[in-house]
């Protein structure tokens, strides 16, 4: 996919497009309820023998901190692994944080244990993604789409 827009034009879109979304939620849902969510959130390009970073899982990870009840592992809160629990749902996951360099760091919010009931439709591969990877080496393009932001919106708003 050719685009016109740089990483940071994507970026601002994305995050306007997720403070409106996670706005937008009902209650008494909770962003744990979209399987796609939760795949775009728990990207780690350690799976993948990389070193990179996804753009929408970094605007995510970051709209959704205040949305959890964080409890740091090692007693250090941010410092690289931390369990977050939805304070809705009651659903925990497994926060990780590493830099790679200057440039790169990477963090990550894996499901440790589910409970709540999917709203969302499942998670496809190759995963769409419009803000996309950035990094010092390359994703593995079999499990990555790059899309336009329409195409984007509309596989993350898939229902079930």
């Amino acid at each position: 996919m050719k685009t016109d827009l740089d990483t940071q034009e994507r970026g601002a879109m994305l995050q306007e497009y997720f403070e409106s979304w996670l706005d937008g939620l009902a209650k008494p849902a909770c962003p744990c309820a979209y399987p796609r969510l939760r795949a775009i959130v728990a990207i780690d390009c350690r799976d993948y023998d990389g070193v990179w970073m996804c753009l929408e899982t970094e605007i995510l990870l970051g709209l959704l901190r205040p949305c959890f009840d964080i409890v740091p592992i090692g007693g250090v809160e941010g410092a690289g692994d931390d369990t977050w629990t939805c304070p809705v749902c009651g659903s925990s996951y497994q926060y990780g944080w590493e830099e790679f360099s200057i440039n790169t760091s990477i963090q990550y919010l894996k499901p440790l244990q589910l409970a709540v009931t999917d709203l969302g439709a499942p998670p496809v591969v190759p995963t769409p993604l419009f803000g996309g990877i950035v990094g010092h080496t390359d994703p593995p393009f079999h499990s990555f789409e790059p899309v336009d932001f329409e195409g984007f919106r509309a596989y993350f708003e898939e229902r079930a």
